[in-house]
């Protein structure tokens, strides 16, 4: 993980108006709070569970089961499950746009 956090960091810099990162599984989760305590923010309760939202103040993040194979055959991901956090990470995108 920490190989890839210049990179990260590089993307997330260059993302002027990011409002939402929708983070698939515990691996990106991990990675941004990596990289978000290198930013000086306090994440250690930062825990991932499918559908939490963390607000970080200029963006929010949307935790989501990653849709493979195994969590889709096992039932861990369904359709109904994954399309309420895209609907969940799509509201949050548009809040101040009404």
């Amino acid at each position: 993980m920490e190989n890839c956090l210049e990179y990260l960091s590089y993307e997330i810099g260059c993302m002027k108006n990011l409002r939402i990162i929708l983070t698939f599984g515990t691996v990106a989760h991990s990675g941004l709070n990596l990289y978000l305590r290198t930013k000086g923010l306090d994440v250690r309760g930062n825990k991932f569970s499918h559908g939490k939202v963390y607000d970080y103040g200029s963006f929010s993040e949307v935790c989501c089961y990653q849709p493979s194979p195994r969590n889709v055959s096992t039932g861990r991901l369904t359709r109904e499950s994954f399309i309420s956090v895209l609907r969940t990470a799509r509201e949050l995108s548009l809040k101040g746009f009404e």
